[in-house]
């Protein structure tokens, strides 16, 4: 630098200008040394068609046994069943429209997953406001690989910060794959496109789910004090869990106030465990009714059925989740999950360009 400036001065250039020169140099160098600090090897990469983002190490992830606890049945809230596992906050390089989006996992099967979150940070959620927004969740009966038809994408502004925060588990066989794995992370491939006018559709996230805690906690903490959860009771079949009607603020429901189309949905039920299926509600009516099936080989791999059904929504449609179990045991299952996702494109494109 020092070189630099007493090149500049054998040229005679006005010593104002060296100074404005070297400090404009001095802050590009600082954003340099700032944006690949945040780029931990492996954990946050930019290609030039595709970002990956990954959760810190696990160390060891070693199988557990589905044995009796204090409720009888290994439950996702007892202690040592699974790994909270988070990200650091990485910043977004450029403007983006995300048009695909991958689970990775890094040494071990992806089925040890059991669901993984993609949060914008400082932008408010719809369902919990004292959360961060989701920009997209993928749970262990999703599919793993999701594309977007153009010219829908979800859009992300240069700046926007965006973390992960989700859960492993690894029980052993039938439940799970039951293996030793070690310096295990999980996490998300994005395929994006720069702005171009072959993307002009951005997509809203929402994810709507039952509970019986106190709800929107955060989701950082230990699982047993955040996890959105209800209970079925014992031996129970064909048990039905609603969105409360008198809760507002429900997050098991959402209102729209402006019009557009909804392009997709999905949802999750906790299988193993009785959930036999998710239906999405519009007002009093389903318009939407997904079930589980086995995909692949083994017993502990499930996949929702999933549904583009592209239905035009108005301001004052109110949708909600439902789901449905049979309870497989003579105690209550009191770890029951019901899901139900939407995917939004509002007919106002600015509304999501943020």
């Amino acid at each position: 630098m020092k070189e630099l400036a007493t090149r500049l001065r054998t040229l005679q250039v006005p010593p104002v200008v060296v100074a404005v020169f070297l400090c404009v140099l001095v802050l590009i160098s600082a954003l340099v040394l700032i944006f690949w600090a945040q780029m931990k090897p492996g954990l946050f990469t930019v290609g030039p068609s595709s970002l990956t983002i990954l959760t810190e190490p696990i160390a060891l992830l070693p199988p557990h046994a589905h044995k009796a606890d204090v409720t009888g049945v290994d439950s996702v809230l007892a202690p040592g069943h699974g790994v909270t596992v988070n990200s650091a906050h990485y910043t977004v390089p450029f403007d983006m429209w995300i048009t695909g989006i991958s689970l990775e996992a890094k040494n071990a099967p992806r089925s040890v997953l059991h669901h993984l979150i993609l949060f914008r940070a400082e932008y408010p959620n719809s369902q919990c406001p004292n959360r961060d927004e989701e920009l997209y969740t993928i749970g262990a009966d999703s599919r793993p690989d999701n594309a977007f038809p153009a010219p829908f994408g979800i859009f992300v502004k240069k700046g926007t910060v965006i973390y992960l925060n989700g859960m492993v588990h690894n029980p052993k066989a039938p439940r799970g794959p039951g293996g030793i794995y070690e310096n295990v992370s999980i996490g998300y491939s994005l395929t994006y496109e720069r702005p171009s006018p072959k993307r002009f559709k951005p997509l809203a996230f929402y994810r709507l789910f039952l509970y019986d805690n106190e709800r929107c906690q955060d989701p950082t903490v230990a699982l047993r004090q955040s996890a959105d959860v209800f209970t079925v009771p014992a031996g129970a079949k064909n048990f039905v869990k609603s969105a409360d009607e008198e809760l507002e603020n429900n997050p098991a429901r959402i209102t729209f106030t402006v019009p557009g189309i909804v392009l997709g949905t999905g949802g999750h039920v906790h299988e193993e465990d009785g959930g036999e299926k998710i239906e999405i509600l519009k007002g009093n009516d389903v318009v939407i009714t997904l079930t589980p099936h086995h995909v692949g080989t083994n017993p502990w791999q499930w996949e929702m059925g999933r549904v583009s059904p592209s239905f035009k929504v108005l301001p004052g449609d109110s949708f909600s989740v439902r789901a449905t179990y049979s309870n497989p045991y003579d105690f209550p299952l009191e770890d029951a999950m019901g899901m139900g996702v939407l995917l939004f494109s509002p007919d106002d494109a600015s509304l999501l360009m943020r």
